[in-house]
Formats: structure tokens, sequence, C-alpha cells
């Protein structure tokens, strides 16, 4: 009898998790463990609503340092060389001393750069860790959530997205061969987007007037860029791009790119998440592939679904997490 208790109980645990209403209950009970610096993008899946900054590498080798050997810790320090180089090459008469990217205290909110896939996979891992250890185990998650862990134990990973997760983050919903970038260009009048200032008046781009004279006639609307890329405004009508000259009088070059921007520096996504475009491209879980493109590339040359293949640590490559929460039934004890 004992035992056909116990089969009742666990058929009637599957018909209701089968039902749309448990579904969306699920989903629902997935999204209240609030698991931290994440958006939900899918049932289970949540992202990072912005990339991984110095900050929190920084946090990291603070924690290494304590924890960990020497020998490990500074196998995880960035390759900060690599971006020093690029700007040194760019920008000879700044003040090399306020370039030290990964130090300076301006950039502690911008994505980190110049690390490995394989630093990248023991941050995550460290990660984890600290939010199972930190978070989950804290006195007010447990008072949050108490009639949730009376049912459930909650699991938080936290690793890189593969690319099929990455592209379904990026494109929040929307359909890639009508919105390429995961927004919608040009913004709609009245939209966030659109509040935002992105319509600008053709003397705000000084250094550009050239360039907009090539690709806008006159009365032409004019929109700046969504995404930290080497243009820097568009067309409305037509989403021609342009670019800036740094100084007045320079010449075009391919190799005229921007710099990291703050983390949080333009619009989010449907999702939530910013920068998915642009800024830095971004590594996923399959190795030498990462996606997204960044300040050094042009618009014209890629979209969601392009690959960006890399061989090392880059100036232009960083990343966000993935993140997965499960909910795992406890044993039903008599």
């Amino acid at each position: 009898m004992k035992h056909y208790d116990m089969l009742l109980r666990v058929l009637a645990l599957l018909i209701t998790l089968g039902s749309p209403c448990a579904a969306q209950t699920r989903q629902a009970l997935l999204r209240s463990v609030e698991a931290p610096g994440v958006v939900p993008v899918g049932d289970s899946l949540f992202m990072d609503e912005a990339e991984v900054t110095n900050l929190h590498w920084m946090e990291y080798l603070h924690f290494l340092r304590n924890d960990s050997s020497n020998a490990f810790y500074q196998s995880q320090l960035p390759d900060t060389l690599r971006l020093r180089r690029w700007l040194f090459a760019r920008h000879d008469t700044i003040n090399k001393s306020r370039f030290y990217y990964y130090g300076y205290a301006d950039f502690r909110h911008f994505p980190v750069v110049g690390v490995t896939y394989s630093q990248v996979v023991s941050y995550c891992r460290w990660r984890t860790a600290k939010v199972r250890e930190g978070y989950l185990q804290s006195a007010d998650f447990k008072k949050k959530h108490k009639k949730l862990l009376q049912q459930y134990d909650v699991v938080i990973t936290y690793r890189l997205p593969t690319v099929a997760e990455w592209e379904t983050a990026a494109a929040a919903a929307l359909d890639p061969t009508k919105a390429p970038y995961g927004v919608v260009r040009p913004p709609v009048p009245g939209t966030a987007q659109y509040k935002r200032g992105l319509l600008r008046e053709r003397n705000d781009f000084a250094s550009c007037l050239p360039a907009i004279a090539e690709a806008a006639p006159l009365g032409a609307p004019i929109f700046g860029m969504e995404f930290n890329v080497l243009e820097k405004g568009y067309v409305g009508n037509t989403l021609a791009p342009f670019r800036c000259r740094e100084k007045p009088g320079t010449s075009w070059s391919a190799t005229d790119g921007t710099f990291p921007q703050y983390a949080y520096s333009n619009p989010p996504n449907g999702y939530g998440l910013f920068n998915m475009v642009g800024n830095v491209a971004e590594l996923t879980a399959t190795p030498g592939v990462a996606k997204g493109g960044s300040f050094g590339h042009s618009i014209l040359d890629f979209t969601l679904k392009t690959s960006f293949p890399y061989d090392g640590p880059q100036e232009w490559l960083g990343f966000r997490c993935a993140c997965v929460v499960e909910l795992r039934r406890k044993a039903v004890l008599d």
C-alpha cells in the first residue's frame, strides 16, 4: 500500500508539471529565485544583463589571492599589454599612464578584455561556487524563499552561453531576418529607444558631415548609432551608416576604432541586455567562436548570426555569463 501511495504521488506530480499552468508556475518560481546579475531569456536560462567588467575580474582576483596558490592567481591575470599596445598605436599624444585599462579607476565598469577562454571558464566556476555558498545559503534568501525551499533544492550555475543561446538572447524575440541586430532600426517614435535622444541633428556630428552628405540627402532623419561600433550614426530611411574622423583633416581609416565603453552604455534590447552588439565581442561555449562584434568592427560586416574567430586574448574580446537555474524537487518522505 505504501508503494501504491508513492506511485500515485509521483503520477500526480508528473501530470501537474506537464500542464501549461504548471509550466507557467514553474517559470515564475525560477524567476523568483533572482539569480544575481542576470535577466531571464528563456524558461530556465538567464543571461548577464551587461558584459563582465574590470571590477568583476578584480573581485575574482581578490578572492584568488586569498584562497588559491600564487601560481594559479598569476595564471588568471588579464593580458593588459595587448590593449595598451593597441591604444598607444592609435593615441600617441595621450597620457599613457591613464590608459592602463584594467587598473585605471575610470574603467572599472568597462568590459574586461585580454582574458582567455580557460580563464573565463575558471571565472564562471568560481562565480557559481560563490553564489551557491553565499547567496543561496544566506539568511535573507532562506527567509524570502521559505516555502520554495520546503519543496525544492535550488541550484544556480554560471557558464559561457552556447552559440544558440547567445543568438536567442541577442535577438530578444525579434525575427533576425527583419531585425538582424536584435533591435528595431530606426527606432519607432515614442519608444524608449527613440526617447533616449538617438534622433539627432546634422550639426551634432560636425566631424562626420562629409560622410553624412554622401549618405543622406538634406532633410533625411539622422540617428546616433545604437551600438559601440566603428560607425557613429546612420540615415534613418536607408540605415546607411557613417563614420566620424577623430580629428578634422585626418584621413578615413579602417583602424579609426573607438574604444570600449561603460558596460551599461547604449539602449538595451527587448530582454534588457546591454551591448549584445558592439562594445566588445563575446566568448561563447565553443572555443574560438565569439559573437556580437566590437568597437573595432563595422556594422556592415556582421549581424547576430556572424561568428568571429579568435586565437587567444584580444583587445576587442570580452564575455558575459549565461546562468541556469534548476529546481530539484526534494524526496517525498513518509
